[in-house]
């Protein structure tokens, strides 16, 4: 990091105007952003109205969202209207969902009209999904336009940040074709554009998931996705800087998900430093209450069996290592199941060619780990003396062929969950890691004891 930058809290806490939009017009506005985010927000306020409205714009879109919200209701109407203004419609609109309608309204009344429309369309379709997230700025073209027209649009065009694709249409204006920008450079300005777009198409509709619009772009390899009505009818589009930023947001709900913590709003991209101690505990807390509930499944079962840990005290020496392989196998395929679920690489129908594949892993896994836990236990506890009527080996090969079982049944538990709730349309996530290890857990104190008990004959 240069020096510059290292030195940018002194310039901003000593809150010279000059030093202050001499710093914001000579380091990057990311830079500038992380810096700002450290500090109170109203002291992030006071920097971003002492520079001009365009530096300013540019520094407030590498905000979290969280402080985006926390700003927007803290600028006035007019500091935050002129912000706007430099801002993509996409964006303006992503801003104007974080105030409250009556401040909505006042902010649009003093953008231009062409802005204001087109923001306040998107700021109405719903979070999360594609209308939410793409932008109202792009360029097209009639099937029946040449080249030379193509190049004096592009000229023209507003915005080229978002000029990746020219979209063609036919005579109902849908959508029936795409332009790629550099292919025009050197190209006679005679020729129609209908004979060299191509005509394959990718879109989505503006209520899509826009999770489902991001990986489409990403499987294609696209640079942008063509947002269209019923009719076909162009209404934006999505560029793969916002897909990119799509498919982060997802994936880190769906870590928080598998590792028990609720994905709520509080966060909104801040860092964890940034997050209070308060909103990270009101996350994390109803689960690990959900899952201590349930732990008490697993002191149920062993109190059941109360009487065979009495007359075996060695089974209770290897419980842990059954726990833990069970726990680590069922999380592990459920991991994988919930990736391949979230890629589009499974549906809820290919469920019982995962539980095939499954059951064929889990037995190769479980037979080398039989060979091992046998060789554990007769190498820890060769000394032991063991219940009359009970010998080392009787015991080992009990604990072993449990342990076989547990891996297998973990690994289905942990496989069949996931596509379960996927198949009832919900978030495969929402089976977290720590409730597969809790369910496997009881299931595994069951396969334990039940198998211990019938092969040594204890009743």
């Amino acid at each position: 990091m240069s020096e510059r930058i290292r030195n940018s809290f002194k310039i901003i806490n000593e809150n010279d105007t000059t030093e202050i939009r001499r710093l914001c017009g000579s380091v990057h506005s990311a830079d500038i952003a992380r810096k700002l985010s450290e500090l109170k927000v109203s002291d992030v306020r006071e920097v971003i109205i002492k520079i001009n409205p365009h530096k300013a714009a540019h520094i407030f879109q590498y905000f979290s969202d969280s402080l985006q919200s926390k700003l927007a209701r803290l600028l006035s109407i007019e500091e935050l209207a002129a912000i706007l203004g430099y801002m993509a419609t996409d964006e303006q609109a992503d801003v104007l969902k974080k105030l409250d309608k009556h401040k909505q309204n006042d902010v649009l009344q003093l953008m231009p009209e062409k802005n204001s429309k087109q923001a306040s369309a998107l700021a109405a379709y719903p979070e999360g999904t594609a209308g939410s997230v793409m932008t109202k700025s792009f360029i097209t073209l009639p099937l029946t336009a040449t080249v030379a027209e193509a190049k004096k649009k592009v000229k023209e065009f507003e915005d080229p940040r978002n000029l990746h694709y020219i979209f063609v249409t036919d005579n109902l204006e849908r959508v029936c074709g795409t332009l790629r920008m550099f292919s025009l450079i050197d190209m006679d300005g005679t020729i129609p554009v209908s004979e060299i777009a191509d005509t394959e198409i990718f879109s989505v509709r503006p209520f899509d998931d826009q999770e489902k619009a991001a990986r489409k772009l990403e499987h294609y390899d696209l640079l942008a996705i063509a947002v269209v009505d019923d009719g076909g009818k162009m209404l934006g589009l999505i560029t793969y800087d916002d897909a990119f930023e799509v498919i982060i947001k997802e994936q880190t709900e769906d870590m928080q998900k598998l590792m028990a913590i609720s994905a709520g709003d509080a966060d909104n991209g801040e860092s964890y430093l940034n997050i209070s101690s308060w909103q990270h505990f009101k996350k994390r807390i109803l689960w690990i209450v959900g899952l201590a509930i349930l732990g008490l499944g697993s002191g149920y079962v062993l109190h059941t069996y109360e009487d065979v840990l009495d007359a075996l005290v060695i089974l209770a020496i290897y419980m842990p290592m059954l726990a833990d392989t069970g726990g680590n196998t069922g999380s592990q395929s459920a991991t994988l199941v919930i990736r391949a679920l979230a890629l589009g690489e499974l549906k809820a129908r290919d469920i019982f060619r995962v539980i095939f594949k499954e059951v064929k892993i889990s037995v190769m896994i479980s037979v080398v780990l039989m060979v091992l836990a046998y060789a554990k236990i007769a190498i820890l506890s060769g000394g032991t003396t063991m219940p009359d009527g009970f010998s080392l080996s009787q015991i080992a090969l009990a604990i072993s062929i449990a342990l076989g079982v547990q891996v297998v049944s973990a690994t289905l538990i942990g496989a069949v969950l996931p596509i379960g709730v996927s198949s009832l349309k919900l978030d495969p996530a929402v089976i977290a890691a720590p409730a597969i290890t809790s369910i496997v857990d009881i299931t595994g104190l069951l396969i334990y004891f039940y198998t211990v008990t019938t092969m040594l004959g204890i009743h």
